[in-house]
């Protein structure tokens, strides 16, 4: 009999934990295996042009395919540790959502960073909670715009 309450709590421990973890990450973010103490940073000591990129920003690229960057984690060298997660989008044959970490540089007010896909990203504000970003695959840029999700 204790095996089966010591199962039926394990069962319900990690529903739970699954459920609190999963309302931590938004947007196409939820699909990013991240570490159980994942946090975003507080950015303390970090530039206020630095400390402005951390956080979710969610939106579209070319008004097609749902992304958000997730951006974890600045050191003061402007080294971001950051997530690229997306949604699927069969018109760009993309036949299921996922995500990659990858670690970006925040240089002259912009994030840059290449995706294991060889693709370059780059975003930067166009407004306080506005990114404007761009996906570069072998010189074929895509636009895109993502707002801050609180």
């Amino acid at each position: 009999m204790s095996r089966i309450y010591f199962g039926g709590l394990l069962i319900f421990l990690l529903a739970v934990s699954s459920i609190a973890h999963s309302e931590t990450l938004k947007g196409s973010a939820k699909h990013c295996s991240v570490p159980p103490d994942f946090a975003v940073s507080d950015g303390e000591g970090l530039s206020p042009e630095q400390k402005r990129f951390l956080g979710y920003f969610s939106g579209y690229w070319d008004d097609q395919l749902y992304h958000t960057l997730l951006v974890a984690d600045i050191t003061k060298d402007g080294t971001a540790s950051a997530y690229y997660a997306w949604e699927a989008y069969a018109g760009w044959n993309i036949d299921r959502p996922g995500c990659t970490r990858f670690k970006a540089k925040i240089d002259d007010g912009k994030l840059t960073g290449t995706l294991r896909s060889s693709a370059k990203v780059k975003y930067w504000f166009s407004d306080p909670d506005t990114l404007t970003g761009e996906y570069d695959r072998r010189n074929r840029v895509t636009p895109g715009i993502f707002k801050r999700q609180k």
